[in-house]
């Protein structure tokens, strides 16, 4: 695990400029590009895209790049960008991925580097 990387994603995250939306908007050359909507919270691989350009492929980002940067497994990948915990299924309901906050988001990869754990 790249701890260096996990902690320089969420600092990015922490102070980016054009804010911080898991529901709602494409961070692939922010802040003028509004057209892809995800919708997921895989818009954390949309900031990784642009701090390390090398991790984007198309509209999106490469998934293999993205876990190479941040030396994770396949899992901590998918838990961190596609959760599908009862929590993930809780912000689902109460209006979208969009209700994962920007703090929330900077304190689970806080917490992946710390522990290796991806917990929403």
């Amino acid at each position: 695990m790249n701890k260096r990387n996990i902690n320089h994603l969420a600092d990015v995250i922490e102070s980016e400029r054009w804010g911080f939306d898991m529901g709602d908007g494409d961070h692939i050359d922010a802040p003028n590009n509004n057209q892809h909507r995800c919708g997921s919270a895989g818009c954390i691989g949309g900031h990784a895209t642009s701090e390390w350009p090398n991790v984007r492929r198309g509209q999106s980002w490469d998934h293999a790049a993205l876990r190479k940067k941040l030396g994770i497994t396949r899992d901590q990948h998918e838990a961190l960008c596609f959760p599908d915990t009862r929590e993930a299924y809780y912000f689902a309901i109460k209006g979208g991925r969009g209700h994962v906050t920007r703090a929330r988001a900077v304190a689970t990869l806080r917490r992946l580097a710390e522990t290796g754990e991806v917990k929403w």
